[in-house]
């Protein structure tokens, strides 16, 4: 439904612009953005090279203290639209 512009590695996530195709689907798709029924993308990707976090990567980066594994180095597979809610059902 569309192509990467571009694609550039954030420290808590991947960011990208987006060319969206001028197709139906593609236009219902980015319209479903625009409305805020779509807000993220999920990520396919093919892990290549990482590490389990040592104390060094923790006191450099304290956000990774809860992290089980890095991924140095990976191939990006797809990304694909999704609904993103962050709402947790408890009931």
């Amino acid at each position: 439904i569309g192509k990467a512009l571009w694609i550039k590695k954030g420290t808590k996530r991947i960011m990208a612009k987006v060319k969206f195709a001028t197709t139906e689907r593609a236009t219902e798709v980015w319209e479903l953005f625009k409305g805020g029924f779509l807000k993220a993308f999920s990520v396919g990707f093919k892990p290549l090279r990482g590490h389990t976090p040592t104390p060094e990567d923790i006191k450099k980066n304290p956000d990774l203290a809860e992290a089980r594994f890095i991924y140095d180095e990976w191939e990006l597979l797809e990304f694909s639209p999704v609904t993103g809610n962050q709402s947790k059902y408890s009931g």
